[in-house]
C-alpha cells in the first residue's frame, strides 16, 4: 500500500535526495501552524488544508515505505528516512491541533485518504520495529484526539464512519505488533529498563 515517490520518469524522485525529504518535512511541519486569522475567508481555509493533507498523504506514504522496505538483520531502516517519517507524524499532530475535526471533515477525499492511509500502516512488523515509539505516539495521539473531538462534531454519521470502522483496527494492530515483539525483546534482554 506505500509506495516511493515517483518523478515523471518512473524512476524514484526519492532516490539520493532522502536529506531534503526530511528538510521538506521539518518545512512542511511549519506550514501547518499558519494561524486561522491569515486567511480572509474560510474557503482558503479549506484550501489550504485539502493541500496540507495531500502533502502529508504523499510524505507520509513515502516515508512509510522507505522504513517498510526490508532491512538487513538488526537494522532499523535509514536514519534520515526514520527522521523524515518522525516529522511526517508531527506534521499530523501539529494539523489536528491547528485544525478541529470539522475542518479535517469538510476537506472531503484529502481526510478520506489521510484516513485510509493511516489505517493500512501496519504499526508494527514481525521481524523488527519499524519505528522509535515517538513517531507511533505521535500518530496514535492523532488517532485518541480524533476519537475524543467525535461527540462535538455535529456532521453526518457517514463521515464519522470512517473513524469508528478503523479506529478499533488500528489499535488492534498496535497491540499486535507489541505481542509479537515481545519475546523478541525477552531473548535480547531489552525487556528491562536499565533506569529502574
Amino acid at each position: 500500500p506505500f509506495a516511493p515517490l515517483r518523478g515523471p520518469d518512473g524512476a524514484a524522485a526519492a532516490q539520493g535526495n532522502s536529506k531534503r525529504q526530511a528538510q521538506i518535512c521539518e518545512m512542511l511541519v511549519c506550514f501547518c501552524a499558519v494561524r486561522k486569522s491569515l486567511f480572509r475567508e474560510e474557503g482558503s481555509r479549506r484550501e489550504y488544508l485539502g493541500r496540507l493533507l495531500q502533502g502529508f498523504c504523499v510524505v507520509f506514504g513515502d516515508m512509510a515505505a522507505k522504513l517498510l522496505a526490508p532491512a538487513q538483520p538488526g537494522q532499523q531502516g535509514p536514519p534520515v528516512a526514520r527522521s523524515g517519517f518522525h516529522n511526517s507524524c508531527r506534521m499530523l499532530i501539529r494539523l489536528k491541533g491547528n485544525f478541529s475535526l470539522t475542518e479535517m471533515l469538510g476537506s472531503g477525499d484529502a481526510y478520506v485518504e489521510v484516513i485510509g492511509l493511516l489505517a493500512r500502516f501496519p504499526y508494527g512488523a514481525p521481524a523488527r520495529p519499524i519505528a522509535p515509539s515517538e513517531p507511533i505516539y505521535h500518530l496514535l495521539n492523532f488517532w485518541s484526539r480524533m476519537i475524543t473531538t467525535l461527540p462535538y462534531v455535529k456532521t453526518s454519521k457517514s463521515s464519522n464512519s470512517l473513524l469508528e470502522q478503523y479506529a478499533p483496527k488500528v489499535f488492534e494492530k498496535y497491540l499486535e505488533s507489541h505481542m509479537r515483539h515481545a519475546p523478541i525483546l525477552v531473548e535480547h534482554g531489552m525487556d528491562q529498563d536499565p533506569l529502574e
